[in-house]
């Protein structure tokens, strides 16, 4: 399990207009530039995580947005992931619903 899942099959479950899509994996240099940003602070609590050998029983991911970290997380915790968000619940469930076809699938409810 990488740090994303793959745009493809992103792109299934939330369309190609999704604006989270376009951040993490955008056209043009712009789009490249906020993928690279936003990859990179995923990569950098991972590797800060995995130096800190942490086992998580639960993690509450404040703004979690698109629910990508949990991704990057399934691999390294034995708990719950709980995502909460601003976003209107019918859109967080869907990012909810496309991580667990990802193999997430310790999410609780958004």
């Amino acid at each position: 399990m990488g740090i994303l899942p793959s745009k493809q099959r992103l792109v299934q479950f939330l369309g190609n207009d999704d604006f989270f899509l376009w951040e993490y994996y955008g056209e043009g240099i712009l789009g490249r530039i906020l993928g690279l940003i936003f990859k990179s602070r995923i990569k950098a609590l991972m590797d800060l995580l995995n130096k800190l050998d942490l086992n998580f029983e639960e993690v509450i991911d404040v703004g979690c947005g698109p629910c990508f970290v949990s991704y990057a997380l399934a691999s390294k915790m034995s708990g719950e992931y709980v995502g909460v968000d601003i976003i209107r619940a019918d859109k967080l469930r869907k990012y909810k619903d496309a991580m667990k076809d990802e193999g997430v699938k310790k999410h609780r409810d958004c």
